[in-house]
């Protein structure tokens, strides 16, 4: 809960400073594409983006 409180604050600090909340949440994905590749997960990494996309167009209808 600390570590997303934190992560929060610094999302919160950005938007203060005259950052999009859109910029820093493609900045977010890039850095999850990333980690995905850094750990050598990427092949798990399509079905998760379908997945999480699914849940959102689903809690929208």
């Amino acid at each position: 809960m600390a570590t997303s409180q934190s992560f929060v604050d610094s999302y919160t600090m950005l938007t203060s400073h005259g950052f999009k909340p859109e910029d820093i949440a493609r900045s977010m994905l890039a850095a999850a594409i990333n980690f995905y590749q850094i750990f050598e997960i990427h092949q798990a990494l399509p079905e998760t983006l379908r997945l999480l996309a699914d849940s959102l167009e689903d809690s929208h209808n």
